[in-house]
């Protein structure tokens, strides 16, 4: 493993004998047997006796729009809270949502270092306090704390910074900094144990070409240096800034959407798969999204096999609609948009 601080991601090529199947040319008439089983969802449910949903927060509004998968509804909530631009929010298995810094005032670039959960019985309550308030960061959800990393500081400098909200003691605590920092990166949870990172954008604007994870039980980063093989590195683009990513089985991770250099959203995909101490890339692009978009909320629910998403929907001009969402799901074999009615 590569373990220099600021060394960017290289793969390792590596010659593989022929494949003996093509992409769609056995059981499935359109992705073959070998890509389903890549892709098969086999996670356990996110939730835990808590109906399934997906959130988000409109910015500069006192408003939390809730996607309930089981109803099929957006539910829209009044909150006793301004929310800020380029705050964070996940959901917790037990369906308390958490959200997390954001510009309060972007003349002097004040940060809201709050940390506040709010209930389904809607109520908000500040929970914690950030040593390294910050915005446009990552959340991520493991084993009974919520994990809050990277972003920009007060000073609008890149932070490598991670500090973690204790569930289970109600406090806040420290983490090892990661390696690189990053503007919004793709985070998730592998096997209850590691955090991954995927990309982002480094000071400059730029795309970051890196993979990293956090061992939650060592306590240190390392650089992730994927193999793989000369014709998924022939079709491979980069780890995109606001991405969206998700452990689908026991092996792989499935990262996709984001924005590129331009600030242009992309349909890219990829697997990290993950065996016998070995990472490669597999499956490159042959599950792109249905949008070229990134995800301002990219967490992702697993439920009943298969995963949910919230993407961004871009309007005139290049915008985000700040009031709106497209609820993607995907099944193991495909893409699909699901449209939800709305409720009082």
């Amino acid at each position: 493993m590569n373990t220099a601080q600021n060394e960017p991601l290289h793969f390792q090529q590596k010659q593989t004998k022929p494949q003996m199947y093509n992409v769609g040319d056995l059981d499935d008439p359109l992705y073959g047997t070998m890509a389903n089983y890549d892709f098969s969802i086999v996670s356990p449910n996110y939730f835990a006796g808590q109906s399934a949903f997906l959130h988000f927060f409109i910015n500069q509004a006192k408003i939390i729009k809730i996607c309930n998968l089981e109803t099929k509804q957006w539910l829209t909530r009044q909150i006793d809270y301004q929310v800020p631009g380029f705050h964070k929010s996940i959901v917790a298995p037990n369906g308390d949502v958490y959200i997390s810094g954001g510009v309060i005032n972007s003349k002097d670039n004040r940060k809201d270092p709050i940390v506040r959960k709010y209930t389904l019985d809607g109520k908000i309550q500040q929970v914690g306090q950030l040593t390294h308030p910050r915005s446009s960061h990552s959340m991520v959800y493991c084993n009974q704390a919520i994990y809050i990393l990277c972003g920009f500081d007060e000073h609008s400098n890149l932070t490598s910074s991670v500090e973690k909200y204790n569930i289970s003691t109600q406090k806040m605590e420290q983490c090892a900094p990661c390696n690189k920092p990053a503007n919004q990166p793709a985070c998730c949870t592998f096997n209850d144990r590691y955090i991954y990172k995927f990309g982002g954008n480094d000071e400059n604007g730029q795309i970051l070409l890196i993979i990293e994870r956090y061992d939650t039980f060592t306590k240190k980063w390392e650089y992730i240096n994927p193999e793989i093989d000369s014709l998924e590195s022939s079709k491979f683009q980069t780890t995109f800034q606001s991405a969206s990513c998700v452990q689908i089985n026991q092996t792989n991770i499935f990262v996709f959407g984001g924005y590129d250099n331009e600030d242009r959203g992309v349909q890219f995909s990829f697997l990290l798969n993950f065996e016998q101490d070995i990472h490669k890339i597999r499956q490159v692009d042959t599950r792109p999204l249905l949008y070229p978009e990134g995800f301002w909320n990219n967490q992702v629910i697993i439920h009943d096999h298969k995963l949910y998403v919230l993407q961004n929907i871009e309007i005139e001009g290049n915008h985000i609609d700040e009031n709106n969402r497209c609820l993607l799901c995907f099944d193991g074999y495909r893409w699909s948009e699901l449209q939800y009615q709305n409720s009082i």
